[in-house]
C-alpha cells in the first residue's frame, strides 16, 4: 500500500516523480520483460511495487511511450512465457475481488493503475494481431486455457455492476470512467475487421496446448452484443452512466485529470475519514473537476453503447442482436422499464448534444425504440431538445467540419418534423431570450420559431458556400412537414424565411445555375409550399408572417418571371392572400399608420380570410433507414471512439490510418447512401 506523505512526496505520480525511468527500472515489469528468465522466478505480490504512474501517464507522452513499450515487450515472449495471460489475470482477479467492497475498502489509486495496465494490454493485443493474426488468436495463455480478451471484458462488466457509483465524485467515478474505456479497448475488434477472424487451435504438440479452441478476437464483442442474460444488463448500466453525467463544460480548468484534485482524492481514499477528505478536496477547482470527470464517464458509456448497438448480422432488421432488442425495449427486462424519462432527461441537459457521440444515440433511440419516440416527441418539454440542437445549427462553420455529425443531426429534426404533435408543441413554447444568437436580440421566441430560422440559415449559407445539396434538402423537407402547424411566427423569423424566397428566385432568374436549375426550382417550391400553408386557416396564429410578405411585396414581384407551373401556383396563392390583406389596410385608411396598428388592423382582417380558407394539403417528407446503414454507421461510430480517445485526457491513441476498418471507407462517404427521404403529398 501506500501513504499519504508517500503519494504527496509525488512518488505515486502526482507530484511528478513518476518518470520513464522509474517504470523501466521497477524490477517487477523488467522480470516479465525478460524471456530468460524462469516463470517460477516471477514473484507476483511484485505487482504492488509498480509506481502510481496514473494519471501522470494521460498528459505525458514520453511515460505513456514507455508504458507501452513495457507491455509489447511482455506481450512479445508471451507465445513462451505466457507471463502477459498471467499478468492479466492476476490484475482481473485483484479488481473482481474490490468490486464488492465498499469504496472505503478499495485502493482505487491502485485500481486505476491496474485498469490502465489492462488497457494497454488489450491494445497491444490487437495491434499484434494486425501483424500476426493467428498469434492472437491462440494468445489464450491463461492457466487454465481461455481467452485474456474474455476474461478483461467480464472483469470490466462484473466491476461495473457490482461495484456501484453512489455519488458522481470521488475516485470511485475516477475508477468507472477507467472500466468503461477499458472495455472499449478490449472490444475494439471491428477496428480490424479484416483481420481472419477464424478459431485457431494451439498445436497439438505444445506442452501448452489449451483443451479446446481459444475464442476468436470478434467474437469477444460479440459476447456482449449476443449474450441475452447480459444484454439488458449491460444496456441499463450504461444508460445510467449517461443519464447521471453532467455536460456542462466549467469555464476554467481544463485539464482535471492531473490535477491536484485528483491528488487529494486518491490519497484521501487511503487515508482520511470521509468528512475530513470532502473539506480538503472541496471548493471550486474539486468541483470543475468532477463536472467534467462526469462528463467523460457520460461520453465514454455513450461511445460504447453505439458501438455495440451498431455490432449487427447480416440481416440486422430481421434478426437484431439481443443488446439491440434491449435497447428497443423488446425484451422482458426492458419492455415496462427502459428508461426513457431519464434519457430525455440527458440528451437536454446543457453541454450534452455538444457531443457527436451523444446526438448519434439519440438519433439510435429516435429510430429502433418507438416507445422513446412517442415519450419524446409528445413531451410537453420537447422545447428543451430543440433549444441546444438550434444551438449547434447556429455556429454552421463549426458544425460543417463533421459532415457526417450533421446528417445525423438533420436525420434527427427530419425523424421528428414526421409528427404533428412535435410540430405543435415547439410552437406554443417560447424562449424569454436566446443569448447565444449574435445576428440580433431575439426575444420571447417560439421554439419552432427559433427551428426555422436555424433551419433558414443553413439553406442560406450551404447555396453560398457550395456546400453539398443533401443537406439543403433536409433543411427544406423539414420546413415542409412543419407547414401545416406553423403558429406564432417570430418577426425576424417571418423576415429571413419570405428573404429565402427572394433569395431562391434571384438565383433562378440568373439563370447560371445550368446543371442545378432543377435543384433549384425545387427549394424554391417546397419553400413557397410551406408559407402557403401558413397564409390558410392558421393565417391568424401568424400575422407576423403576413406584415413581412407585405413588406417584401416588391421582390416577390420579379419571381412572376419563373416559368415553373408548381411555384406560379403557390405564388398566385400568396398574391391572394396580400392582395385581400392589402385591400382591407386601404379601406381603414391606415397606410402610414405604426407597426402595431398596422399588425392589429391585420389581425381583424385575418378572421374574415381564414374562414373561406380550406385545410391546405403539401408535400410531406418521411425519414427511412437503409436496409444495410453498418455501412455508414460502424465506421462513423468507432471513428467518434478514435477522435475521442486521442484528445486530451482520452489516454489511448489509434493510428487510422493503418486500421482496417479506416483503410476501405470513411465514415462520410456512405452518408446520405445510409439515409433515404420518401416523399408523399397529403
Amino acid at each position: 500500500s501506500y501513504s499519504f506523505c508517500t503519494l504527496l512526496e509525488g512518488q505515486g505520480g502526482m507530484g511528478g516523480k513518476v518518470s520513464t525511468a522509474s517504470i523501466r527500472g521497477n524490477e517487477f515489469l523488467r522480470a516479465l520483460q525478460d524471456a530468460e528468465k524462469p516463470n517460477t522466478s516471477i514473484q507476483w505480490e511484485g505487482i504492488s511495487s509498480i509506481p502510481l504512474f496514473y494519471p501522470a501517464v494521460l498528459s505525458d507522452p514520453p511515460l505513456d511511450a514507455v508504458l507501452s513499450e513495457v507491455v509489447r515487450q511482455i506481450i512479445e515472449h508471451s507465445d513462451r512465457t505466457k507471463r502477459a495471460g498471467a499478468l492479466t489475470q492476476v490484475l482481473c482477479n485483484m479488481i473482481s475481488g474490490w468490486a464488492s467492497n465498499t469504496p472505503s475498502q478499495v485502493p482505487y489509486g491502485v485500481l486505476c493503475n491496474y485498469l490502465v495496465l489492462l488497457q494497454c494490454l488489450c491494445k497491444a493485443l490487437y495491434d499484434k494481431c494486425e501483424a500476426d493474426a493467428p498469434t492472437l488468436h491462440r494468445f489464450g495463455d491463461l492457466p487454465k486455457g481461455g481467452n485474456v480478451l474474455q476474461m478483461v471484458a467480464d472483469t470490466m462488466l462484473t466491476f461495473a455492476e457490482k461495484h456501484p457509483l453512489l455519488n458522481m465524485e470521488g475516485m470511485c467515478l475516477n475508477a468507472h470512467v477507467l472500466v468503461i474505456s477499458t472495455l472499449t479497448v478490449c472490444l475494439s475488434s471491428p477496428l480490424y475487421s479484416d483481420i481472419d477472424v477464424e478459431v485457431y487451435e494451439a498445436s497439438p504438440t505444445s506442452a501448452t496446448s489449451l483443451a479446446s479452441p481459444v475464442l476468436a478476437t470478434g467474437e469477444v464483442i460479440d459476447t456482449v452484443c449476443f449474450d441475452k442474460a447480459n444484454s439488458a444488463r449491460t444496456v441499463f448500466k450504461l444508460i445510467s452512466f449517461i443519464s447521471k453525467a453532467d455536460y456542462a463544460t466549467p469555464e476554467q480548468y481544463s485539464t482535471p485529470l492531473g490535477s491536484l484534485a485528483l491528488l487529494l482524492d486518491i490519497a484521501a481514499s487511503y487515508v482520511l475519514p470521509s468528512s475530513i477528505a470532502k473539506q480538503i478536496t472541496g471548493g471550486s477547482q474539486r468541483r470543475a473537476y468532477t463536472q467534467q470527470l462526469s462528463a467523460h464517464l457520460g461520453r465514454r458509456a455513450a461511445l460504447l453503447l453505439n458501438v455495440l448497438l451498431y455490432r449487427r448480422k447480416n440481416d440486422s432488421k430481421m434478426h437484431p442482436t439481443p443488446l439491440l432488442q434491449a435497447f428497443r425495449a423488446e425484451t422482458d427486462e426492458t419492455e415496462h422499464c427502459f428508461p426513457v424519462p431519464a434519457l430525455f432527461d440527458a440528451f437536454c441537459r446543457p453541454g450534452a448534444l455538444d457531443h457527436p457521440e451523444m446526438v448519434l444515440l439519440l438519433y439510435t433511440l429516435l429510430n429502433e425504440n418507438s416507445q422513446a419516440l412517442e415519450h419524446i416527441l409528445s413531451h410537453s418539454e420537447v422545447s428543451r431538445l430543440i433549444y441546444p440542437i438550434t444551438q449547434l445549427l447556429h455556429n454552421i462553420s463549426a458544425v460543417w467540419e463533421s459532415p457526417a455529425s450533421l446528417y445525423v443531426l438533420m436525420s434527427v429534426l427530419l425523424m421528428c418534423s414526421q409528427h404533428r404533435s412535435f410540430n405543435s408543441s415547439i410552437h406554443t413554447s417560447t424562449f424569454a431570450v436566446v443569448p447565444w444568437y449574435t445576428e440580433r436580440t431575439l426575444r420571447n421566441i417560439s421554439a419552432g420559431s427559433l427551428l426555422i430560422l436555424s433551419l433558414v440559415r443553413m439553406v442560406q449559407y450551404n447555396i453560398a458556400t457550395g456546400q453539398d445539396m443533401y443537406v439543403t434538402r433536409q433543411c427544406l423537407s423539414i420546413l415542409s412537414n412543419m407547414g401545416g402547424v406553423i403558429t406564432n411566427m417570430h418577426e425576424y423569423t417571418a423576415q429571413r424565411l419570405v428573404s429565402l424566397v427572394a433569395f431562391l428566385g434571384k438565383k433562378l432568374l440568373k439563370r447560371r445555375l445550368v446543371d442545378d436549375y432543377d435543384v433549384y426550382l425545387e427549394y424554391l417550391r417546397n419553400t413557397i409550399s410551406c408559407i402557403c400553408l401558413c397564409l390558410g386557416t392558421l393565417v391568424s396564429d401568424n400575422i407576423k408572417l403576413v406584415y413581412e410578405l407585405l413588406h417584401q411585396r416588391g421582390s416577390l414581384e420579379d419571381l412572376r418571371k419563373i416559368e415553373n407551373e408548381a411555384i406560379q401556383t403557390g405564388l398566385g396563392k400568396i398574391f391572394e392572400a396580400l392582395n385581400y390583406f392589402s385591400k382591407y389596410l386601404e379601406e381603414q385608411d391606415i397606410e402610414l399608420a405604426t407597426v402595431e396598428n398596422v399588425t392589429e388592423a391585420l389581425k381583424e382582417a385575418a378572421g374574415g380570410w381564414a374562414s373561406g380558407q380550406q385545410q391546405a394539403s403539401g408535400d410531406r417528407f418521411a425519414f427511412a433507414e437503409e436496409s444495410s446503414p453498418e455501412a455508414f454507421f460502424v465506421p462513423y461510430s468507432w471513428d467518434l471512439v478514435l477522435k475521442y480517445y486521442s484528445s486530451p485526457g482520452g489516454g489511448i491513441s489509434w493510428d487510422p490510418s493503418v486500421l482496417p476498418l479506416f483503410c476501405k471507407s470513411l465514415p462520410d462517404d456512405h452518408a446520405e447512401e445510409s439515409i433515404e427521404v420518401h416523399t408523399q403529398t397529403i
